[in-house]
């Protein structure tokens, strides 16, 4: 078996990933120790975590340069977990107590996400619509919910021992993971109370992502790990050449996948699966010589990328593949 560092050629044989210098930049703040990119806009606005001083703060750096922080008045610190089209930012801070609070910002207005007899939230995405998605807990049981301009909706499955939101579309669907007692999983799209089923054939999976398209990126286990967008049913597997595990971590709305693959040794790479095909994530750092990125971290619809090496503290933006 090839490792990863070898089949750079072989990939990019099917798929080309070029980039000028200048277009792909680190990720920095003043005065922070590590800059680490969570999710990125079509403008470029990117929502990050950051540490500084040994405490965890939270930015939106806006492509022209400026920077909305949420600096960290106690250790715990706050986290961004998803930015809009708009440049609104979702994230969560811990209080004193090591409880989580969800709340959305934009032009440094903070607004909380949830209700006063919630005792945590973790939200996980915001759409360009406003809708929101998390996890609750009410002192009583852990819940999924929707939340829009103060109201919310809990999602509740039938039968299932827990529940978890995986992510949402603009219009309000839902792609939801269940656990029961059995031991058994289930994943559906929750649309307005209606559960669809999705399924991979007897296979033991695991949904990630859902797309505005209603595509569905998923894991699929078995001897390997390997990733799959689901597509009404139809199911595409993403191959990345002398991978053994593939691991998908952010989908856009034209299906474009970006994450990273491993070999039989475990060597990693970060990889961009586009139009049916993928290839590996070489970039040129700000003006030096290519180099090899280890994991896709995001995606936008207009296929800027955030990448990551494992080596080094802070992220790293490409702003347009071609």
């Amino acid at each position: 078996m090839m490792n990863l560092t070898k089949i750079a050629a072989l990939a990019l044989a099917t798929l080309t990933v070029a980039v000028s210098a200048a277009q792909t930049s680190k990720l920095t703040l003043a005065g922070a120790e590590s800059v680490r990119g969570q999710s990125i806009n079509n403008g470029g606005d990117v929502a990050v975590n950051f540490t500084k001083g040994g405490k965890a703060g939270a930015a939106v750096i806006a492509k022209n340069g400026r920077v909305e922080a949420f600096e960290a008045l106690q250790p715990f610190g706050f986290e961004l977990r998803s930015i809009n089209e708009s440049g609104t930012a979702l994230g969560v801070y811990t209080d004193v107590l090591g409880t989580p609070h969800a709340f959305v910002a934009k032009n440094n207005k903070l607004t909380m996400v949830g209700d006063s007899n919630w005792g945590w939230v973790d939200p996980i995405q915001v759409t360009n619509s406003g809708i929101v998605i998390g996890t609750a807990h009410d002192n009583k049981a852990g819940f999924p919910f929707i939340w829009k301009n103060g109201s919310w909706t809990a999602i509740r499955i039938e039968g299932a021992a827990h529940a978890y939101p995986a992510a949402v579309a603009n219009d309000g669907t839902v792609l939801v993971k269940a656990t029961y007692a059995s031991g058994g999983k289930r994943s559906f799209i929750y649309d307005d109370g209606k559960l669809t089923e999705i399924t991979f054939g007897g296979s033991d999976f695991q949904v990630i992502k859902m797309n505005n398209k209603g595509q569905v990126l998923a894991y699929v286990y078995g001897d390997t790990t390997q990733s799959v967008l689901w597509d009404n049913g139809i199911v595409t597997e993403i191959v990345v050449a002398g991978a053994v595990n593939v691991y998908g971590w952010d989908m856009n709305d034209n299906g474009s996948v970006v994450g990273v693959a491993f070999d039989e040794s475990w060597n990693s790479a970060g990889f961009v699966f586009k139009g049916g095909k993928a290839a590996l994530l070489n970039w040129s750092i700000e003006g030096n010589a290519t180099r090899q990125i280890d994991l896709g971290v995001a995606i936008s619809n207009n296929d800027q990328v955030i990448g990551a090496n494992w080596d080094e503290k802070s992220h790293y933006v490409l702003r347009k593949l071609k």
